[in-house]
């Protein structure tokens, strides 16, 4: 008999994360992508999963967005504060939880307009493509899309804001990989079931 074992540690990071966590990378592929199990799930179940391990996702990024600002008692704290949220990028896990954060008014209001309004710029014009990358983009339209994506990224990196606040390196590195990844998992999706090294 073949068995597995999940250890789920809830730590310092709390339930919501790891309830997040395990429904992210173990139940939601698993019930919703693996064939022997999809077929047995009923749509509307599939729907509230999905629905749930975005709610939790969404809660994980308000708590550390709202923890930076616990203690933020004067402007220049405030200011000072906000542009550290710009270096926290753990809870980013694909391309739309980036531009998702870039939108979120807590974050306009905390570090700045001229450095968020020049990302928005960069990045919201890559939101619909990120959004057909998941469903149906076909190989024609997947490669435009990487021509835009590489324009938007190249843009992301040169965008300044208030003296000295530029997109952090860090975030940067976090949003060149999740992009990776999401490339990855769409040319995955495409190629499952097709006897590649056959044809």
């Amino acid at each position: 008999m073949e068995s597995e074992l999940l250890v789920l540690a809830i730590g310092n990071a709390g339930p919501v994360s790891a309830l997040h966590e395990a429904l992210r990378t173990v139940y939601c592929p698993l019930l919703l992508e693996d064939n022997q199990w999809a077929a047995r799930v009923p749509p509307r179940t599939g729907q509230l999963l999905s629905d749930l391990e975005m709610s939790l996702h969404s809660v994980r990024r308000r708590v550390d967005t709202d923890s930076v600002d616990e203690h933020a008692d004067s402007f220049l704290q405030k200011h000072e504060k906000g542009y550290n949220l710009l270096e926290r990028c753990s809870r980013v896990e694909t391309p739309l939880d980036e531009l998702d954060f870039w939108a979120d008014d807590f974050v306009a209001r905390s570090a700045g307009g001229a450095l968020i309004d020049a990302v928005k710029s960069a990045l919201e014009p890559l939101r619909t493509g990120f959004e057909q990358l998941q469903g149906n983009l076909n190989c024609a339209e997947a490669i435009e899309f990487m021509d835009h994506l590489k324009d938007g990224l190249e843009e992301l990196w040169r965008v300044e804001g208030e003296p000295r606040h530029k997109y952090p390196e860090r975030r940067m590195r976090r949003m060149l990989t999740v992009c990776g990844g999401a490339v990855g998992r769409a040319a995955q999706q495409r190629l499952k079931g097709t006897a590649v090294w056959n044809d």
